[in-house]
């Protein structure tokens, strides 16, 4: 970290009403995301999180939507990240060097699910999505198509309408290791595009409970002491949309294509906040297309775009990961079960 990063993470602090010494400032990058947002670990008055929001984030406006929303659920859900206040606008966020930041606590934890799995987590995890959505629940509610359908659709045509040859070129720029995952990854696409354009054409005209949603819920994104949830972090990605997007996202995230598993996830998740039979069965539909959706971006940032990545490894990593769930077995029978 250079003194003009430096200098200007001090300032921002100051201006959150920290005083805080080189020291106890931690850089952290990107954190492991592909977002382009930057944050810093800070020690001072207790531990909090400092995030620079990429320059083609949020707006003004839509920040203040997602920090109006987190801030009404943290007054009762100890794991959302509770916002520090600018000491002269009041406001929770600063807009400087060409960037918005805010300044959120800590949340204690680590996103291990992975690492120690369990059914007392998973329960915990979509209890804690389920409180989440029950405190963002309008009332009255409110009815329209699911946008992570209309979403799901846009993207699949847009791909399918990219002309092969430009593909063909892309591919043979990049290095052997991407070229051999995306050649993969556009197998996968090719077989499974129509079956899901098909899968969600049905689901076009269906109207679902409309609410605010995190969009981007995922293994990393959720941390865990032992069994408890500690925190929900990022909340970038929030829009309104219907809660079976969160639970698709979550639960291909941490139980990819166990069929038992994710029914016991939706009885969990059902215990707090009422699950319909239509709610279970958009969730995964929306898991396994998103899942098809997911390797035609990976396939415009890596190969058309050539977007560099902080971290080039964890982002084939990622994108490797997403292949091989499509190639497996799991997936493949999950698809059919679902299809009939």
């Amino acid at each position: 970290m250079n003194a003009e990063d430096m200098a200007r993470v001090l300032a921002v602090c100051r201006a959150f009403q920290l005083q805080v010494l080189p020291e106890a400032v931690e850089p952290l990058g990107d954190a492991g995301g592909f977002s382009g947002a930057r944050l810093w670990r800070i020690t001072a008055d207790g531990r909090w999180c400092l995030r620079a929001w990429p320059a083609e984030g949020p707006t003004e406006t839509e920040l203040a939507i997602i920090h109006d929303l987190m801030g009404k659920a943290a007054e009762t859900l100890p794991f959302v990240p509770r916002l520090r206040r600018h000491g002269k606008t009041g406001r929770t966020w600063i807009a400087e060097y060409g960037r918005l930041w805010e300044m959120a606590t800590w949340q204690p934890g680590r996103a291990d699910f992975h690492e120690q799995p369990s059914l007392g987590k998973l329960a915990a995890a979509v209890e804690a999505l389920a409180r989440l959505h029950r405190v963002w629940m309008p009332i009255p509610l409110r009815y329209g198509v699911c946008p992570a359908v209309v979403r799901r659709l846009e993207k699949l045509k847009a791909w399918q309408a990219l002309p092969n040859d430009r593909i063909q070129t892309a591919l043979g720029r990049v290095e052997t290791e991407l070229r051999n995952l995306a050649v993969r990854a556009l197998e996968a696409v090719r077989r499974g595009a129509l079956p899901a354009l098909e899968a969600l054409n049905r689901w076009r005209h269906i109207e679902v409970s409309l609410q605010p949603c995190l969009c981007d819920i995922w293994h990393d994104h959720v941390l865990f002491q032992g069994e408890t949830v500690t925190g929900i972090v990022d909340f970038g990605g929030v829009r309104v949309d219907n809660p079976a997007t969160d639970l698709a996202r979550l639960l291909g995230s941490l139980v990819p294509d166990e069929a038992s598993v994710w029914s016991k996830a939706f009885d969990a998740y059902d215990r707090i906040r009422q699950l319909t039979q239509q709610e279970r069965q958009l969730a995964e539909v929306l898991d396994w297309t998103g899942t098809i959706v997911a390797l035609t971006n990976w396939l415009r940032w890596a190969v058309l775009a050539e977007r560099h990545f902080e971290d080039r490894s964890a982002a084939l990593a990622r994108f490797g990961t997403i292949v091989r769930r499509v190639e497996s077995g799991a997936f493949q029978a999950r698809l059919q079960r679902l299809e009939n």
